[in-house]
């Protein structure tokens, strides 16, 4: 499953403009990114706006007219998707039903600080995910419900998409490795025409 999916438009443009300017290091015009995204200036000017302000391990930068992304060394690409990702309300949402520690839509949007119209179309578009996925959204108390196998791996899935790149698997690799390790799966993502999303990238590592 692509949990991208279950993000709202704003998001899925967002964390694609992160991709487009990582796999694209020699830089985007504004027209470019504007015809790639399907957006106007004001928009593109305000996704980045909210990125530098949120996330300051990597920072989109304007230069003789091209927009780069400037990344910590320290910062893979992993890091900044699941950066991204962990601060998108949709993906709390899917953590939050796993404990099933909310009784409401009330009491969710309290806990992560959202309004409950926002809360609620949020619901809905992770109810409809499940629903595809063969699970469901149940109430009072928030949870997921379906054969056990499946919400396994739902969330398995899940926290692997939310992690970053290799730090569970080989925890004592030194991070020129990570990079060295990163630079290759990105190489023969290249190589091969596979799609520039970090979700098929981490599926390749």
């Amino acid at each position: 499953m692509d949990f991208r999916s279950v993000l709202g438009i704003t998001n899925k443009r967002r964390l694609a403009l992160l991709e487009k300017l990582y796999y694209r290091r020699e830089g985007w015009s504004s027209d470019q990114l504007m015809s790639e995204l399907n957006c106007s200036l004001p928009i593109l000017l305000n996704d980045i706006e909210l990125i530098n302000e949120g996330h300051p391990s990597f920072q989109i930068v304007k230069t003789k007219g091209l927009y780069y992304i400037v990344v910590d060394k320290k910062v893979s690409l992993g890091n900044l998707y699941a950066d991204f990702l962990n601060s998108c309300p949709e993906f709390q949402i899917i953590e939050e039903l796993l404990y099933e520690e909310c009784e409401s839509i009330t009491g969710l949007a309290k806990k992560l600080y959202l309004s409950s119209s926002n809360t609620q179309r949020c619901l809905k578009k992770i109810e409809k995910a499940l629903l595809d996925a063969g699970m469901e959204l149940c109430y009072r108390p928030l949870r997921i419900e379906g054969n056990e196998g499946e919400v396994r791996d739902f969330y398995y899935h899940f926290y692997s998409e939310r992690q970053s790149a290799f730090e569970s698997t080989l925890p004592k690799l030194p991070t020129e490795h990570y990079q060295i390790m990163e630079l290759y799966v990105s190489d023969f993502v290249t190589e091969n025409q596979i799609h520039e999303k970090y979700v098929f990238q981490k599926r390749q590592v």
